[in-house]
């Protein structure tokens, strides 16, 4: 089906199709999470859901490290996050309760305001420490795509930095 650019779903075609960013605002339970599941089953992508909550910190987001169990002996080594990796696989991210209140939700969604430049898709990961000397990146698979998702009921800007605000 063609859609004319002045139709209501140019513009998350635009977005989506530009690798920009979307930000769906609706009423709660009406369907914003299996609208992108949909098309992401449509265009053959994976889809992960990201829950945020108000106790969603860096970790969650990114990775951390975690102690494992290397022949016998204890190390700690960075695992990434479902974020991180499907960054990097090309999956399709549902940011589900982006518009949170509480805890540090908008802090933690800042870290991702480097890799939705427009242009860059990369990321640094400073949690990450020096790995063989460097400081840990990643680069954004080409069939990446980010949502989040707003309530309507709960609906606040100012919980959601501005320069997040304006990639979407």
């Amino acid at each position: 089906m063609d859609v004319s650019e002045s139709s209501p779903e140019a513009k998350p075609r635009k977005h989506v199709g530009n690798k920009w960013p979307v930000l769906l605002i609706g009423k709660k339970s009406t369907g914003k999470t299996s609208l992108v599941h949909t098309l992401a089953k449509l265009t053959n992508n994976r889809c992960v859901d990201i829950v945020l909550c108000e106790s969603t910190d860096t970790t969650d987001i990114l990775g951390s490290y975690q102690q494992v169990n290397v022949h016998g002996k204890a190390q700690f080594v960075w695992k990434d996050s479902v974020l991180i990796e499907a960054i990097q696989n090309g999956d399709w991210v549902v940011i589900e309760n982006f518009n949170h209140r509480g805890g540090s939700t908008a802090v933690v969604l800042d870290r991702l305001n480097a890799l939705l430049e427009e242009d860059n898709e990369e990321l640094v990961i400073n949690e990450a420490g020096l790995i063989n000397g460097k400081l840990k990146t990643i680069k954004a698979h080409p069939n990446f795509r980010i949502f989040f998702l707003l309530n309507e009921e709960t609906m606040v800007y100012s919980t959601i930095s501005k320069p997040l605000r304006n990639r979407c």
